[in-house]
């Protein structure tokens, strides 16, 4: 396949456009993140006890950037590698491994879904949260690899 710059240098503009806004999901959703765990698993309001709103706003927040990563990030990380000629190897090695965190998120997710679940599963959320962060860990480094190695080294085709 030969290369087409110019349809590079669009498809280059569109995943940088992409990453721009998940990677701003990502900073909200660690802010989150961090907070919980700086106030020893609190509520962000303070509360000796973190809330179902508060679990549920950050559940949202994980279940959109997760979704965004499976449903639009990385099929245009993909595209740009065949329109560049590259190899996609590396989406197909780490693609399941990314998989494997969505299902922990997916599954936090649904264990405090409604507030009914979470005052019976409220304790359990602390640990729940311990395991997520690991899993996120593995997973932002596995997406920031994709994203140096299959869409940061052809920006300077597209100057």
């Amino acid at each position: 396949m030969q290369r087409h710059p110019d349809r590079l240098r669009k498809q280059w503009e569109k995943v940088e456009e992409l990453l721009e806004h998940w990677l701003q999901e990502r900073k909200e959703l660690l802010v989150l993140y961090c907070n919980y765990g700086k106030n020893g698993n609190q509520a962000v309001h303070g509360d000796p006890q973190p809330r179902w709103v508060d679990a549920r706003r950050f559940c949202q927040i994980l279940v959109d950037y997760v979704s965004a990563g499976h449903f639009e990030v990385y099929d245009q990380l993909v595209r740009e590698a065949q329109v560049a000629n590259a190899s996609i190897a590396l989406a197909e090695e780490l693609y399941p491994k990314i998989h494997e965190t969505t299902q922990i998120a997916l599954d936090l997710n649904d264990k405090y879904a409604t507030e009914e679940l979470w005052e019976l599963h409220q304790a359990d959320f602390p640990g729940d949260l311990s395991k997520l962060g690991e899993a996120l860990s593995n997973r932002f480094e596995m997406e920031d690899r994709l994203i140096s190695e299959m869409h940061s080294c052809h920006e300077p085709m597209t100057a």
